[in-house]
Formats: C-alpha cells, structure tokens, sequence
C-alpha cells in the first residue's frame, strides 16, 4: 500500500512539471511602456524620422516611437 501511495505521488508530481513547463503560458505585462523598459541597451533601432541606427539607452522614446535626437522627436 505504502509502495502505490509512493507511486501516485511521483506520477501526480511529474504530472505537475509537466504542466507547468509545456502548457501554462508566462504572464505578459500590458502596455508597450513596459516592454521598453526591458530591452537590452544594446538593442539598436531606427530613428522613427531619419532612418539612423542608435541604441536604444541613448534613444529618444515618444509616443512609443524612437528617435536618436531631440530635434527628430521634436522635443525641446
């Protein structure tokens, strides 16, 4: 009896993992600002009005936009 307990345990948590792993899908935040802020700085993006390559640590974002300047993102 002891052995078949054992046995249930092993099968229901082996079960579990793989539920876990294959079927539960990870939680997503919403909203784009959040996905910006987990980006690699060493991510390189267009400028939304030149077309320049810049990383996005030194970018400029606006209105989920990228820009590699003040004067493109037209901000003072």
């Amino acid at each position: 009896m002891l052995k078949f307990l054992f046995n249930l345990a092993v099968i229901i948590i082996v079960g579990y993992i793989i539920y876990v792993k294959f079927f539960k899908k990870p939680k997503r935040v919403p909203g784009n600002q959040n996905e910006f802020k987990k980006m690699d700085s060493s991510v390189m993006v267009s400028c939304d009005k030149c077309g320049t390559f810049v990383e996005t640590n030194d970018s400029i974002a606006k209105d989920g936009k990228f820009f590699c300047s003040k004067e493109c993102a037209g901000v003072k």
